[in-house]
């Protein structure tokens, strides 16, 4: 009798096991942003190799969530920008910590553009929107990555 209940236990458990999955980022298999580089006149956030299918997600703390959130502010924010797209009623800090009001912002910039709202940067996002330009005393304004 001990043996058939600890037989059940184990396989309750090992069922239980699938049902515990942990939580992963939607770009799970997509590599992290880890710099910004200069393409095509856009300073974009990218991982190694220049890749610009990179990921980035409440929580990061690095130069290129604050490209991502000079961007967004810029270009979808309330705050200044002759150049803004829309004004989405946002306002962020462009500090590199990839915090909730960068998430909210970034939720509402993939909402306007009609793709998965879920406030992390990923290829999808990285395709759709626009990025600010400025070229020193030269050309500025918002304007979309190589991937659109």
């Amino acid at each position: 009798m001990r043996n058939i209940n600890k037989m059940g236990i184990a396989a309750v458990m090992a069922a239980a096991a699938f049902l515990i999955v942990p939580a992963t980022s939607a770009y799970a298999s997509t590599p992290t942003c880890t710099g910004v580089a200069n393409i095509g006149n856009v300073y974009m956030p990218v991982s190694a190799g220049n890749n610009v299918n990179c990921d980035m997600a409440e929580g990061d703390d690095s130069t290129p969530v604050g490209i991502l959130q000079d961007s967004m502010d810029l270009c979808y924010g309330s705050g200044s920008g002759e150049h803004r797209v829309t004004n989405l009623g946002f306002n962020i800090a462009t500090d590199g910590e990839f915090g909730p009001a960068t998430k909210a912002a970034l939720k509402k910039v993939q909402a306007y553009f009609h793709i998965s709202a879920d406030g992390e940067y990923g290829p999808q996002t990285a395709a759709s929107i626009k990025f600010y330009l400025n070229q020193g005393s030269g050309t500025q304004g918002c304007v979309y990555g190589p991937t659109h």
